[in-house]
């Protein structure tokens, strides 16, 4: 232990000091970190404190230069030694500043704090607070034996959770493997015991704090202890205090199949109660509700919009609160603009305060509501990269990928692929999951890359052991199988046969069992069948999509549907044409029925691009009846809709003069605000051969002259044909054009252009002849 101490005492003086130190002084004390640190794996202390990680994380980046501890020397860390003792005292891993601080400005979620009782007249209890390792718990416990009570049971075992969770979200097997060594300590069983004998005399927090950690370090749900303090929640959850009735939610969502029949009884509760609630108790309200969603009706979930609302315009709402309440109502905010408006207000106004999962949570939620706004993904895209600046491995930048394209930076993107190939051997699963879902919209050319991937996911499914098998298919398998179809695809065309033949045998395996039984799963699997032809599909595949057929959503449609758009150019030896057809009637029999669930725009708009986009071969009928549905949601077509409606029109080519209309007036009614998308409404109008009127032109080229410096050169050339063909080229769009600033910015653009289907299209523009000034001039008669 004195290693781990000297360990604590140093690193936390670094910390203290690291402004002042010169670079090679810096160095010389990462290394000699590093060095304890190894030190301390080898004594098997990795587990013993919560700061250990951070200090191995902190010599990362130094893992060449190692120096001998007894040639470091700094005069700064003298000075802060002895202020140590006091001040790591205060160094736990609890929250309680978090929660003073309302606005949670931090990376971590709004959590109660781990310390549940004061220790200030307590030493056993202090002892136990001061623990830094799961050794010195039980030494506490073991030597105070007789004289324990019930808050030093239930303070023992948050805080033997709390020793492990600082692994983080992917060392899931460490944190597995420690969590097996703390309940195999002979103390546990006797820990337990005492628990179980004093359930019904612990506080409520105690309660279901011991319920819920226990949970989480592993205890088999059956066990008589899990089973006492269960029994025992159930008969006080009515009148609990919002904050233990949250834990108790959080408690309840830990066992392996959730008891819906509980947690319906706490959205209950919650909707008896949450009218009364107090600023802070709403917030808890949400989490019960997060854990409860399958249980809650729409009514609750809109009140607790409605009440968390005025929080939010206000932005005195935690930054958590927020984005449970989103995922939890993300059905109703959609239909909600002016909800959605107001939100991304929010975290506009509180971006400075987001960390790596906020931005990871928030950037999802506005993607399941089918929400644009792009003040907020330039905001989170701008934060991500100056976030990844500071990223020392992929773990820690993994939650910013995703954000990382969409300003399509190829210097940022090159960043983001040496960072994949030089940690990719070095991932788990679950980081394999998360670099899968990202890759395709890398756009690698690099095969090195794609190799080192495929060979570590194979390699981490044949390692996972029998036991392991089931968590495996629930929560890695269709991510992966995802990940491979998305890279089947062009551009990268890319296949791994060996890995692609092991996901087989297991998708073939689960089919039999409970993923046939799910429509999501069904469709997701025949995809992936689909999509590497394979030869004949299995019939088992067959019989599941007819039995839930009537159960598909639209996205669960497309993903079949999807397949059969890279099965069409490969089907020199692929399915057999009657299970193709049998297949593609059942598809479009499905779409059909889904008319009648759409009862607004947006659904509308996902729906119709979620066909045109994923299958390019749609039914000529299926397409005229969804198009139909425009007529009657006109009226509320706002300026958030007119990039995926014109997206629609562009990969469709229907000519829908009503709709083309609606467009144009739109441009018109929001030319402040409009920004880029004007170039792609003229472009449609061009490509489906509809004329807009000459406001819409007027509007047109005043906006292209005010944004020429913001537009892509793509942009501006779409915009110019379009002027063009309706012979409306005016003077000042082709000086603008015709201009030495613009050909450098478009030489630009063609170099870091990483997509060639947008390089092709620029090219084709800029080479085809498609301007002649002295032809397609304005006639100003």
């Amino acid at each position: 232990m004195n290693t781990l101490r000297r360990l604590i005492l140093y690193y936390y003086a670094y910390q203290k000091v690291n402004v002042t130190l010169s670079t090679a002084c810096k160095f010389r004390l990462q290394g000699f970190l590093l060095l304890e640190s190894r030190t301390v794996k080898q004594q098997h202390y990795i587990h013993s404190s919560s700061r250990y990680v951070y200090m191995y994380r902190a010599s990362a980046a130094c893992k060449q230069t190692l120096f001998d501890s007894h040639r470091f020397k700094c005069a700064p860390i003298n000075r802060h030694i002895m202020q140590l003792p006091a001040a790591l005292s205060e160094n736990r891993v609890d929250s309680e500043c978090s929660k003073a601080n309302h606005t949670q400005t931090n990376n971590q979620e709004d959590t109660e704090s781990s310390k549940l009782y004061p220790d200030n007249d307590d030493p056993v209890l202090a002892r136990i607070n001061q623990a830094y390792s799961v050794q010195d718990i039980y030494k506490v416990l073991e030597t105070n034996w007789e004289i324990l009570e019930q808050k030093h049971l239930c303070q023992s075992v948050v805080n033997l959770w709390e020793l492990q969770k600082v692994y983080g979200n992917f060392a899931v097997e460490s944190v597995k493997h420690h969590c097996i060594e703390v309940m195999n300590h002979t103390m546990y069983p006797s820990l337990c015991m005492q628990l179980e004998k004093h359930a019904e005399s612990l506080d409520d927090k105690g309660l279901v704090c011991s319920l819920m950690y226990l949970l989480k370090l592993g205890s088999d749900p059956t066990a008589t202890v899990i089973t006492k303090l269960l029994s025992e929640c159930q008969d006080r959850y009515l009148t609990m205090e919002p904050s233990a009735l949250s834990r108790y939610s959080v408690a309840l969502s830990q066992f392996p199949q959730p008891p819906f029949h509980l947690l319906g009884k706490i959205a209950q509760t919650v909707k008896e109660q949450i009218d009364f609630a107090a600023t802070e108790d709403l917030f808890l309200f949400a989490v019960c509700l997060q854990k409860a969603v399958m249980v809650t009706s729409v009514e609750l979930k809109a009140r607790l919009l409605g009440l968390l609302h005025p929080f939010i315009i206000d932005q005195s709402a935690p930054l958590f609160a927020v984005i449970r309440a989103m995922e939890i109502c993300a059905s109703l905010a959609e239909t909600n603009e002016e909800l959605l408006d107001d939100i991304a207000k929010y975290f506009l106004g509180v971006m400075d305060g987001i960390g790596a999962i906020g931005i990871y949570r928030i950037s999802g939620l506005f993607k399941q509501c089918h929400y644009t706004h792009d003040k907020l993904f330039d905001a989170l895209h701008e934060k991500s990269v100056g976030l990844m600046a500071k990223c020392e491995s992929l773990v820690e930048c993994v939650n910013l990928l995703p954000n990382l394209f969409l300003g399509s930076d190829p210097e940022m993107l090159g960043i983001v692929e040496k960072i994949l190939l030089r940690d990719i051997t070095d991932c788990v699963l679950p980081v394999l999951c998360r670099v899968g879902l990202i890759l395709p919209d890398l756009q690698t050319k690099n095969r090195q890359l794609l190799d080192a991937f495929s060979k570590q996911v194979l390699n981490s499914l044949q390692n996972v052991k029998k036991e392991e098998t089931d968590e495996v298919v629930h929560n890695f398998l269709s991510k992966l199988c995802s990940s491979f179809v998305k890279l089947r695809r062009w551009p990268h065309m890319y296949r791994n046969r060996d890995v692609e033949g092991l996901l087989y045998k297991l998708l073939l395996t689960e089919l039999r069992k409970q993923l046939g039984m799910q429509p999501a799963s069904v469709a997701w699997i025949a995809q992936f069948m689909l999509t590497l032809n394979r030869g004949r599909l299995p019939l088992l595949l067959i019989e599941r999509i007819s039995a839930v057929l009537p159960q598909f959503s639209v996205p669960q449609i497309n993903y079949i549907a999807s397949g059969f758009r890279v099965h069409s150019r490969t089907r020199h030896h692929s399915l057999l044409e009657q299970q193709l057809s049998y297949l593609n009637h059942m598809m479009h029999y499905a779409a059909l029925k889904q008319l009648n669930s759409i009862t607004n725009l947006n659904s509308l708009t996902f729906t119709v691009s979620q066909f045109v986009h994923r299958n390019q071969d749609i039914d000529e009928s299926v397409l005229n009846e969804l198009m139909d549905q425009y007529l009657k949601f006109l009226p509320d077509f706002r300026i958030q809709h007119v990039l995926p409606t014109a997206r629609i029109l562009l990969a469709t080519r229907y000519y829908m003069p009503e709709l083309a209309d609606r467009l144009c007036r739109c441009v018109v009614e929001n030319e402040q605000t409009i920004g880029r998308q004007f170039a792609v409404v003229l472009y449609v109008c061009n490509l489906i051969n509809y004329s807009p009127c000459r406001e819409m032109l007027e509007t047109s080229v005043r906006l292209l002259l005010r944004h020429k410096d913001e537009l892509s050169a793509l942009d501006t050339l779409h915009a110019a044909v379009a002027f063009g063909l309706f012979r409306y080229l005016d003077r000042a769009v082709v000086d603008a054009i015709f201009h030495l600033n613009f050909l450098e910015k478009v030489d630009k653009e063609l170099e870091g252009i990483l997509c060639k289907c947008r390089l092709d299209g620029v090219r084709i523009k800029v080479r085809g002849g498609n301007f002649n000034p002295n032809v397609l001039m304005i006639n100003t008669a």
